[in-house]
This record gives C-alpha cells, structure tokens and sequence, in this order.
C-alpha cells in the first residue's frame, strides 16, 4: 500500500479524534418534553424568554438546592 495514502489516513483518524464532533442525544429532548409536560399540568406558559418556569420545573425535580453551587469540596 502506497505510503502517503496510510499516513494520510492515520491523519484523518487523528484529526477525527482531536477534534470530535458534537452530537444530538436523547437527553435533552427528553428533558424537553418532561417540561412541557410539567408546564401543562402545573398551567405555565412556556415562554423562552422567561426563566422562572425553567427555575420551577428544575425546583419541582430536585435538581437545584438550596445553598449549593455545585463546586463545594466534600472531605
């Protein structure tokens, strides 16, 4: 096999490795829709401009406390 062409390849899978490409998963529209779903059954606009329903929802889940900004060392 021609030199230049494995070296050109091994170049190609470096540059794919270095450089990953960001990817669309599952999670994000999950989350999506349990928050529409939230926002209908607790009657809330979704409304990209206001933050409080995004606060509530994040709230009524668990997933923001009180005191906590998630860079406390625990020993």
């Amino acid at each position: 096999m021609n030199k230049n062409l494995i070296d050109d390849m091994l170049i190609q899978e470096e540059l794919r490795r270095v450089h990953p490409i960001a990817v669309h998963g599952d999670l994000p529209d999950m989350i999506q829709e349990d928050l529409r779903q939230w926002a209908l059954k607790n009657d809330h606009q979704l409304d990209d401009s206001d933050n409080g329903v995004f606060v509530l929802h994040a709230i009524d889940r668990g997933w923001m406390q009180a005191n906590f900004t998630g860079m406390e060392i625990y020993e």
